[in-house]
């Protein structure tokens, strides 16, 4: 399914994310550099590491952290992080 462009929603919307932030940017589009595979596994890091920090607060089994986790994982598998990547370094 295409999305203004991109192969689909999921690769857009991070996308739209990564470039609306500078500190994200910068360190996204380093990361696109060494490949697609450590864009993805810098973001997934990152992210981990948000979850992590809030599950400190509210507990690392709290029935919302869980669910998040979920749903940022499911929506991060039909990224495309090669696309992603490219356009990255584009930029």
């Amino acid at each position: 399914m295409d999305y203004y462009g991109w192969s689909n929603y999921e690769t857009w919307i991070l996308y739209t994310h990564l470039t609306n932030s500078e500190q994200l940017y910068h360190g996204a589009a380093q990361a696109a550099q060494e490949g697609a595979d450590t864009l993805r596994e810098r973001v997934l890091d990152t992210l981990d590491n948000l979850l992590a920090m809030t599950g400190d607060r509210i507990g690392p089994t709290h029935p919302v952290l869980t669910l998040l986790r979920d749903l940022m994982l499911t929506s991060l598998q039909k990224v495309d992080w090669r696309e992603l990547a490219e356009a990255l370094e584009e930029e």
